[in-house]
């Protein structure tokens, strides 16, 4: 499965991305683009503000958890059959 093929197997492609990191959103759009994901298809949620590590190993990790079951909700409910989710320092390789 290659490029537009790839992009077409998804209703959707969530990124993950803290608002200090804002600046490599359009270095993600920008590689999605490339292999065949509209505008349309991405998705950026608020992401969430955890209140300690609660757990978890930091503080980081537990937001990072949040942001994911967030989306996997989101999807539930939105009826999503397949969705994408990554994090906005993603690079994608064509295999050759």
């Amino acid at each position: 499965m290659q490029g537009a093929d790839f992009a077409a197997y998804f209703s959707n492609v969530y990124i993950i991305s803290q608002p200090s990191a804002a600046g490599r959103q359009p270095t993600v759009r920008a590689e999605l683009s490339r292999f065949g994901f509209a505008d349309g298809q991405m998705i950026v949620p608020r992401q969430a503000d955890p209140q300690g590590a609660n757990g978890f190993a930091s503080e980081h990790a537990h937001g990072n958890f949040l942001s994911h079951l967030s989306i996997l909700k989101d999807i539930s409910n939105r009826g999503i059959e397949r969705a994408l989710i990554v994090e906005d320092d993603a690079i994608f390789r064509c295999p050759g």
